[in-house]
């Protein structure tokens, strides 16, 4: 029998309970809900919300540049990198390892628009998200566009991406706000809405970006050894702050689609999970939240 979503052995089989957690799980063959808990709280998007905005980010793209959109570049201005976020953009030899592409220019760079749309996903890259906002026209229009790939209850917050802790006790979302139960349904209608908008070719190239993605935490991991036939294909997220004055927050999330192939079937789930916890030393958390990995990957 198969145990359908990490998060829940997780939550099970640990000694440290989260202060909160979400989570939505749906059978994609009959849109049956396998899994839910809090999935209509609104919540922080963290770096999940990268996913959606490359989906309107490779609309744009294909609209305005055709079968050349890979390879049509774009400026990263020096602006547009974060100071505290994660980005590789200012360190020269981690970005040319992984993007030989992209080239330094007067007060920025140039990037193939293929290379930023990966950077946004594969490494959740806040520079390359920044630009792709500005290419979309900052928040108000990309709000605006959310509901045609099936987010109405998703919120941009933020027109560049730079994770600074606020200056009062505020735990709201600060990156975007969405429901667990929104995610797991985007992703649920995800390979059919690309396919039907921009063809199987991009479709499959965007899939394959979601199925690079390193920033793993509860669906999937690096640090453990998966079976064969398990595959991701999702977009994970995590805000590790202080608030000034006030208590030290980690929230941790993931969403995308999880695909468990047998000799008998395969079966696919459209998944999105969210864990939120208050403690005082936020190594300590990440470390906990590494160990539960371990623990939550007993997929049987």
């Amino acid at each position: 029998m198969y145990r359908y979503y990490a998060i829940i052995y997780t939550m099970r089989n640990t000694e440290m309970p989260p202060l909160w957690y979400a989570a939505h799980a749906m059978d994609l063959a009959g849109g049956e809900v396998v899994y839910t808990e809090a999935a209509d709280e609104p919540t922080e998007t963290a770096s999940t919300i990268k996913s959606p905005i490359g989906v309107l980010a490779l609309y744009q793209a294909m609209s305005d540049w055709g079968s050349e959109w890979q390879q049509t570049t774009l400026t990263v201005r020096d602006e547009q990198v974060p100071r505290r976020a994660s980005t590789l953009f200012g360190r020269g030899p981690d970005l040319q390892a992984v993007a030989p592409h992209i080239q330094r220019v007067h007060k920025g760079w140039s990037a193939p628009f293929g290379d930023l749309l990966w950077l946004n996903i594969a490494r959740s890259d806040a520079a390359a998200t920044n630009v792709l906002i500005e290419y979309l026209g900052g928040k108000e229009r990309i709000n605006q566009q959310l509901g045609s790939v099936g987010l109405e209850a998703t919120e941009l917050l933020v027109d560049m991406v730079d994770v600074v802790p606020p200056h009062d006790t505020d735990l709201s979302p600060r990156i975007g706000v969405t429901t667990m139960r929104a995610l797991a349904e985007y992703y649920a209608g995800l390979e059919t809405m690309l396919h039907r908008e921009v063809g199987r070719a991009a479709t499959d190239h965007y899939l394959s970006l979601l199925r690079q993605t390193k920033r793993a935490r509860l669906l999937a991991t690096d640090k453990v050894d998966l079976p064969g036939w398990i595959e991701f294909a999702n977009k994970t997220g995590s805000i590790f702050d202080e608030v000034e004055g006030g208590p030290k927050r980690a929230v941790i999330a993931d969403s995308g689609l999880l695909s468990m192939r047998t000799a008998e079937d395969t079966r696919k789930l459209a998944v999105a999970a969210t864990l939120h916890a208050v403690r005082p030393d936020l190594a300590g958390i990440n470390n906990e939240f590494r160990k539960l990995n371990q623990v939550s990957m007993g997929i049987g």
